[in-house]
């Protein structure tokens, strides 16, 4: 069997999972690093940060699972979508800058007139953060070509710009149903068919590691590598949301959080982003402000660490004695308003941090709530919740999580749902598994589940989440579905 890795590039750190027989034997992750904000709104990083950290979270995850670099047969890499890189260098834009308002203007603008439905076309509606927003701000021509995030890694690998369709389509330049580059959305953004990267299937080989890539990383010239995919493509596939597994969705509390289900039809809906899936397509709502949330209160407080933000939420009662956190520090995609608008409500001179560390844990699992009731509203079932990323972590969390949803909350056994799903695809394709659903039955386990205190429920439900509903439309001047 193949020796596989699966890489992400990630907002504020890379991470590695490594498959060797068959089995993952190691998780490792980088250094971390963090974007600039060099003003409201705007998230950049230097795309040389990912491929540094990639390279040493390779050396990392090989030396865990004691094998050389050398020894893999086939890496994988994705990455947060949505991203910008133009020309290969200079600062990228990431996923959460929202500065290219004038880009969606002109996308909106051009579309009307055309008379096309960008909602119905691409699956989504255009927002500031959308890789074709961004490129139509900076201008079509000022680009010879484009990478996003994870792209730029693949790039320096096998020498070539290539893009899996779960990231092809989270640029908006492309065609939901017919799963392709939409010619139509690359006419509005002016973009030529040669300045795009080449589209490879999720589960076809890219292309091979370079000598010089050889060289710098230690993998052997001519391993194969995979494009994409995009973060929440493979976290789904790490979770095992195939469309077939209906009634299990996802909720990924990373630096976002991300409810999502797999379908395999689109059900496009404006409060909802709807993207290709390695089968189908997945659906899902991202909360801008998850794990930053609660990053930004800890260091605000001086807390220790996030058990201690956790013991503190866990010595105020359900509803934070009356605060209200409203978690849109960087704006909402569900409301599409993409103004930063975090804000605390109802404190008082009685107010603890206790009651603060608890309003901010409720208000981003509350946020989230509110965009798998939307997912309802669409006819999809919701029985049980797969739950990843940082939050999964924290048996607080996952409590509060299965209280405030109603729902049985299932933990994996393997959190890193995003590197795990990379991973699968690259042991698909190397023929260590007949397909993506064979490979999940072995390697998606549960490692424990949390099922819903009734009594709890209830006071969410009846009191502290309409509360919460009042205060988002308070704070926001937009109507809650």
């Amino acid at each position: 069997m193949a020796n596989v890795i699966g890489l992400e590039v990630g907002t504020t750190t890379a991470k590695a999972l490594a498959i060797v027989n068959g089995k993952v034997v190691a998780i490792a992750s980088s250094d971390g690093y963090e974007p600039e904000h060099p003003f409201p709104g705007a998230s950049r990083q230097d795309p040389s940060i990912w491929w540094a950290m990639s390279k040493q979270v390779i050396l990392r995850v090989c030396r865990q699972a004691e094998i050389l670099p050398a020894d893999v047969d086939c890496l994988v890499v994705s990455g947060q979508m949505h991203g910008l890189v133009p020309n290969g260098a200079g600062k990228a834009s990431l996923w959460n800058d929202t500065t290219a308002t004038k880009g969606v203007d002109v996308i909106n603008n051009k579309a009307k007139r055309r008379r096309l439905n960008v909602l119905m076309h691409t699956g989504n509606i255009m927002g500031p953060n959308m890789t074709a927003a961004k490129i139509a701000d900076m201008g079509a021509r000022e680009m010879k070509f484009f990478t996003l995030p994870a792209g730029s890694v693949t790039r320096r690998l096998i020498g070539e710009s290539v893009i899996d369709p779960s990231d092809a389509s989270g640029t908006l330049l492309w065609d939901i149903r017919k799963r392709c580059w939409s010619q139509k959305m690359l006419h509005l953004v002016g973009l030529s068919p040669e300045q795009l990267p080449r589209l490879v299937g999720s589960l076809e080989v890219a292309g091979h590691v370079t000598h010089e890539a050889s060289q710098e990383t230690g993998l052997r010239k001519g391993t194969a590598v995979l494009a994409g995919g995009a973060d929440q493509s493979e976290s789904a596939l790490g979770m095992g949301l195939l469309p077939e597994n209906k009634g299990v969705m996802g909720f990924e509390m990373g630096t976002s959080g991300v409810i999502k289900a797999a379908l395999f039809v689109p059900m496009p809906d404006e409060q909802l982003n709807t993207f290709a899936h390695v089968i189908g397509v997945i659906t899902f709502l991202c909360t801008c402000a998850c794990g930053d949330a609660q990053s930004f209160i800890k260091n605000m407080l001086k807390l220790s660490g996030y058990a201690s933000m956790d013991e503190l939420a866990a010595d105020s009662p359900i509803g934070s004695r009356g605060v209200t956190f409203v978690p849109l520090l960087a704006g909402s995609r569900m409301l599409g308003n993409f103004d930063p608008n975090g804000s605390f409500l109802h404190m008082s001179t009685s107010t603890s941090n206790a009651d603060i560390c608890r309003a901010v844990q409720e208000g981003i699992i509350m946020e989230a709530l509110m965009g798998l009731r939307v997912i309802q509203s669409k006819g999809i079932s919701v029985r049980r919740v797969i739950l990843g990323g940082g939050g999964a972590k924290s048996k607080h969390l996952c409590q509060m999580v299965a209280d405030i949803f109603g729902a049985e909350i299932v933990v994996p056994r393997i959190s890193e749902t995003t590197v795990l799903g990379a991973a699968i695809r690259g042991a698909v394709v190397m023929g260590d598994y007949p397909s993506v659903d064979a490979a999940c039955e072995v390697l998606v386990k549960p490692a424990c589940t949390y099922k819903p205190d009734k009594k709890r429920h209830n006071e969410y439900t009846t009191r502290v989440f309409p509360r919460f509903l009042r205060d988002v439309e308070k704070v926001t001047g937009c109507k809650v579905r």
